[in-house]
Parts: structure tokens; C-alpha cells; sequence
């Protein structure tokens, strides 16, 4: 019996997903301190294909959320439209989620602001070429005009 056919492929599936947690590569979640940073998985190496990764950031009522990108490095666009990898951020405004933008490649973006006290960070990666991610650092901030 040869060692390649003493493997199936669930036991394959398990090693691997065992091994992607392991690895740090499991990413997104609810995140709810004051400060953080939040990664693509793997980074500063290059991150895994296909996956889709969801952070939701929710600070105390009446604070707002900053997020800062210190690092972005993701596969470049084959149009300008960020379809392949990209990170994509959320403000909630009334309840809906609205985009407040999403970025791909290496352009960083600019310093970002939530107007509630929740902010949805999303990173997606296609099946094909990868890059080595990206570093974000979320703070809350106390609004400068707040009506009690």
C-alpha cells in the first residue's frame, strides 16, 4: 500500500483547514475594543486564494471609528474596477451598510471615518494571482459635536 492512496480526500480537507487555522490563516470576526489592527491572513506574506474575509468593528455607542491603512499590497486590477482582490469598507449609516469605498493593488487609502459606531471591513481574494495583503489599525474617536 502505497502512502499517496492511505489518504482520502476528507482526511486531506481536515489536515488542511486544521492546518489554515494553525497557519493564522482564518481571518475576520466581531471585533469590539477601543483599538486593534486587522489583517489580510498571512500577511505580511502572500495571503490565500479565494477567500472572503469580514471584520465588523462596533465601538461604543456615540464614539465613531478611524481605520488607517499602513500597508496595502494586493493583485492589480485587469480594469479599474477592483474585481479580483480588493478590501472593501462599510460605514453604517441608519442602519444600512453604505461603501465608503474599495481599494485594490497597492493604493492605499485615505484615512477613514465611520458617522455611527460601526464600521465593516471586507477583503476578498480570487482564485488566481495573490499578493502580500494588507494592515490596517481601527481607533475610536469621540465626535467633535455631540448633542446630549
Amino acid at each position: 500500500m502505497s502512502l499517496s492512496s492511505s489518504f482520502s480526500t476528507p482526511c486531506f480537507y481536515i489536515l488542511f483547514v486544521l492546518c489554515s487555522v494553525r497557519l493564522g490563516f482564518k481571518c475576520g470576526g466581531q471585533l469590539n475594543t477601543p483599538t486593534g489592527v486587522i489583517t489580510s491572513p498571512n500577511y505580511p506574506n502572500r495571503y490565500p486564494h479565494s477567500r472572503s474575509c469580514t471584520w465588523d468593528i462596533t465601538v461604543p455607542e456615540g464614539r465613531r471609528v478611524t481605520l488607517t491603512f499602513s500597508d496595502l499590497r494586493l493583485e492589480a486590477p485587469s480594469s479599474d474596477l477592483c474585481k479580483s482582490d480588493y478590501v472593501e469598507v462599510f460605514d453604517e449609516l441608519y442602519g444600512t451598510l453604505v461603501s465608503l469605498g474599495r481599494w485594490c493593488h497597492n493604493i492605499e487609502p485615505p484615512d477613514l471615518r465611520s458617522t455611527s459606531n460601526r464600521m465593516v471591513v471586507v477583503f476578498r481574494s480570487d482564485a488566481t494571482t495573490n499578493g502580500n495583503g494588507f494592515s490596517a489599525r481601527w481607533d475610536v474617536v469621540i465626535p467633535e459635536h455631540t448633542f446630549q
